[in-house]
């Protein structure tokens, strides 16, 4: 405190500091915080097989026939798009969800008995549904995945998931 009661003003700091508002500029080739890398995600025990040529899973449109299966029925959302498909030949459905989060891959997975690979999807059955499959499969900042209310061979949904990933 000086003499007349008023306390000095501290220096100013030798760097400036970033307000919430304003922050610095990343450099060239550098990532920025905002953009997902999912390299650095902790995907668990089942990480997906590859990270290259991710399908971008932000609106999705679904097919209207993926291999033996059509399209009866789809639901479009912003967080979550759902397209029922049937195979009256097969008397078999498939119901293929779109997350537009990336991480409920991993609460899919921990959900599922029995995990394991089939091709690029992940495959096993869920917890509170055991005669169901579910197999999912990641995207550019969203998930797929692929379940079947009736009891079938988990190649047949593996190849199915497999199916409309590439054609979404």
């Amino acid at each position: 405190m000086t003499g007349n009661g008023v306390l000095p003003s501290p220096s100013p700091p030798e760097t400036p500091i970033s307000s919430p508002v304003d922050p610095p500029s990343p450099s060239a080739g550098e990532p920025t915080d905002d953009v997902f890398v999912p390299e650095d995600f902790d995907w668990g025990e089942f990480p997906p097989k590859s990270f290259e040529n991710l399908k971008d899973l932000a609106d999705p449109v679904f097919p209207e026939t993926v291999l033996t299966y059509t399209l009866e029925s789809s639901s479009p959302s912003s967080s979550l798009s759902i397209g029922s498909y049937v195979d009256p030949a097969a008397v078999a459905t498939m119901q293929a969800s779109v997350y537009s989060s990336p991480f409920i891959y991993k609460t899919i997975v921990e959900g599922l008995v029995g995990p394991e690979y089939h091709g690029r999807p992940v495959c096993g059955r869920p917890e509170s549904s055991p005669e169901q499959v579910t197999c999912v499969m990641i995207g550019q900042l969203g998930v797929l995945s692929v379940v079947t209310p009736a009891p079938l061979p988990i190649e047949d949904v593996a190849t199915f998931t497999e199916a409309i990933y590439d054609l979404l």
